[in-house]
């Protein structure tokens, strides 16, 4: 029967076997390689199994074979976490990472210190670009052993990803005095050395790397590189040429030859050019002098309209938010669903899409910023230092459309401050929650090397609960939706602010989703469960609901029932019935009908009017009665009185019968504005109209704006933007 001190002795030997690999020390490796096997094959058949993984992967380079293996290792031994940790590597060299990540979390939940785990869950987050999570990591394993020259050289790796390479070389030879024999480390540390502008010192420890491993392709290509540098232009290119023919699938390799052959192209148009330079002059003059003549009379006028630009630019960038921050709002920023937000009108008036914005406390929290959002958000005094959190709840364009805008100005945000590290006063990040389905439209902007800007990333899913600030609290609910990139993963959303009991102010964003699930023929499944009966949520519960009715579809009234009851409902949205339906079973204090397609343009106030009706007749009680109200930019709600901003009494007022919502056009843009008909005012609705409009152009709308609730308006930067 195999014992604790057998399996000690097989997971030494593999440690062992690991350092001699590193080491380049091919032929021990293999010889102590076989012994292991030998051994485990005579005591444990899980062991025997991983061992047979470590031939795949160290003689055969086949790390699906390995992987296979360790599997059936860890089948009969599920809690060994020395196994777990096995697996882990194997599938982040097959670019596996949550996976592997998932793994050495529940190896270290059974062995806490098993210092290897925590270096291999290290190397993982580095590879996610998680560096400082990384750090942790190795300093955990290092704590274990300090003698841990895996943990060292790692850590050198990240500090050098986050540009502190000075603090890299003194890792990797901190490494390297432990274990003078690390490949690994010698190459690195050429790496950076390189980066610093050291090129023949760099050359010498890529050449020492190479000693240890002759064949390795990663250190011959940073060889040709450091060549380069030196000027030893023709062996560079002999040996990067050489290389790349002899790996033709690896990506490192062809990367490295990429570079070289462009900078080797960039020489010999330099040279063939300096023959004619006078004649160059000669031209580019003549250019400029044309240039000049034509411009000279606009040019002022230009430059003029280029500075208005970049003045209004620029205010939208400063640190200063316009925003109070003793208020919790929630705002309405969206009008238009779908494309039509893209796409322009022939009757004059602007198609504006959009999206939600909670501001409490001075924390802001955006969702599903689609078309127009920024544009929205600016309308009332947003700036982008009023952004921590951005919600999104599925991958269609028209909840997404402005997410890569916002990221790009908290970049430049930071980046005209001179603020590089998350750690300098000042520097702003923001925290993404993103359903799968945009986690995978967007992992190629989110899943950027260093991008300190952004602190978090979460993947929504129905049931996970988030903090998003000053008791904000964000539940994630499920949708029926299909997103094009998923089927399955659009969710709905439940914001709450307060504590988190029945005292709590609870708003409800459906998002888009069906009433029902969709069969496979992309119908309305009537046999499954009605989407507000999956948020677990009481009737009555809920202050305010923001239902998404989509568009009307004509079967909604002409499918024959009983015969065609799949055909009453929208598949892909609440469409009319569905909108009806949540409503009424929900009961909410108030309802804000929105995400209408643009085609309902017309008959957007009296569809709403006809669903009021017909959620008040299911609504027997004059008490739980829930106001409808169609959806629009100028919809402010207080989130802890649960009031709704009122343009006569310019101030908020509950949600009563009395609160109505009058349509106005205004700069070629058609809006709802709310108020009360409780309220007493002599002046008529257009001229309330026009105050409204022109205190949100002014920044001085008391309810929402510091200069006009007695603060003093904030001072422009005075450092020089870019």
């Amino acid at each position: 029967m195999v014992t604790v001190k057998d399996i000690e002795k097989l997971r030494a030997m593999s440690v062992e076997i690991d350092v001699l690999y590193g080491n380049g020390e091919d032929q021990q490796g293999q010889h102590r390689l076989d012994e292991a096997l030998k051994l485990a094959e005579g005591l444990d058949p899980a062991y025997a199994n991983f061992f047979q993984g470590e031939v795949a992967d160290y003689v055969k380079n086949d790390n699906k074979r390995q992987e296979a293996l360790f599997r059936k290792a860890l089948a009969l031994r599920p809690e060994d976490h020395f196994l777990l940790r096995g697996l882990g590597v194997s599938l982040s060299k097959q670019g596996k990472l949550a996976e592997a990540l998932q793994l050495y979390d529940k190896a270290l939940l059974l062995g806490p210190k098993d210092g290897r785990a925590w270096c291999s869950k290290g190397v993982v987050l580095s590879e996610m670009d998680r560096e400082d999570d990384a750090i942790a990591c190795y300093d955990q394993a290092l704590a274990l052993n300090p003698k841990d020259f895996n943990a060292l050289r790692n850590k050198g790796i990240a500090l050098y990803k986050l540009g502190k390479e000075p603090e890299a070389l003194a890792y990797y030879d901190q490494a390297l005095a432990l274990n003078p024999k690390d490949y690994n480390s010698w190459r690195v540390k050429g790496v950076s050395l390189g980066q610093q502008g050291n090129h023949r010192k760099a050359l010498e420890c890529t050449e020492t790397a190479l000693k240890l491993k002759p064949n390795d392709v990663q250190a011959q290509a940073n060889k040709a590189l450091q060549l380069h540098q030196l000027g030893n232009v023709d062996e560079a290119m002999r040996l990067i040429r050489k290389v790349a023919k002899e790996n033709p699938g690896d990506g490192y390799v062809q990367r490295f030859s990429r570079y070289l052959n462009v900078l080797q192209g960039k020489k010999q148009i330099t040279a063939a050019a300096t023959g004619s330079q006078k004649q160059q002059l000669d031209d580019l003059m003549a250019v400029v002098e044309r240039v000049r003549s034509e411009f000279n009379e606009s040019i002022n006028e230009i430059c003029k309209k280029m500075e208005e630009s970049t003045r209004h630019i620029n205010d939208f960038l400063e640190p200063e938010s316009l925003l109070r921050d003793d208020q919790a709002l929630f705002f309405i920023l969206r009008k238009w669903n779908s494309y039509t937000p893209c796409i322009p009108r022939e009757d004059g008036e602007r198609s504006i899409g959009g999206g939600y914005f909670f501001l409490v406390n001075g924390i802001g929290t955006v969702v599903d910023p689609g078309y127009n959002f920024l544009e929205n958000f600016n309308r009332i005094g947003g700036r982008i230092t009023d952004i921590h959190n951005i919600v999104i709840t599925h991958a269609h364009n028209d909840h997404t459309a402005d997410l890569e805008s916002i990221l790009s100005l908290v970049y430049k945000y930071n980046d005209d401050k001179e603020l590089r590290e998350p750690t300098d006063e000042g520097f702003k990040s923001v925290k993404l929650f993103l359903n799968a389905g945009c986690q995978m439209k967007f992992s190629g902007l989110i899943d950027l090397r260093g991008a300190h800007h952004l602190e978090d990333v979460q993947t929504l899913m129905p049931g996970h609960r988030y903090d998003l600030g000053e008791g904000l609290v964000l539940r994630v609910l499920p949708a029926y939706h299909d997103e094009v990139v998923a089927k399955k993963y659009a969710v709905g959303l439940e914001f709450t602010l307060g504590a988190q009991d029945d005292s709590a102010t609870r708003v409800v964003i459906t998002a888009d989703t069906g009433l029902f699930p969709q069969t496979k023929d992309r119908k309305a499944d009537i046999e499954g469960e009605e989407i507000w009966k999956r948020y677990g949520l009481e009737p009555g519960g809920t202050h305010l609901l923001v239902p998404h009715l989509g568009s009307v579809k004509e079967k909604e009234f002409t499918a024959t029932l009983p015969t065609d009851t799949q055909g009453v409902f929208y598949p892909n949205h609440l469409g009319l019935m569905g909108t009806v339906r949540v409503i009424s079973s929900l009961r909410p204090e108030l309802a804000m009908v929105s995400e209408f397609g643009e085609e309902l343009k017309e008959f957007q106030q009296k569809l709403v009017e006809m669903i009021a009706e017909c959620v008040q007749s299911f609504q027997t009680t004059e008490a739980t009665r829930t106001l409808v109200l169609p959806g629009d930019l100028t919809f402010i709600y207080e989130l802890r009185e649960r009031k709704v901003y009122c343009i006569k009494s310019k101030g908020p007022v509950r949600p009563s019968a009395a609160l109505e919502a009058e349509l106005c056009k205004e700069e070629r843009l058609a809006l709802f504005y709310y108020h009360s008909t409780e309220t007493r005012g002599l002046r008529n609705f257009n001229e309330l109209v026009k105050d409204f409009e022109k205190a949100l152009r002014e920044r001085c709308l008391t309810f929402i704006h510091k200069q006009a609730a007695g603060e003093k308006p904030p001072k422009p930067s005075s450092r020089k933007r870019g």
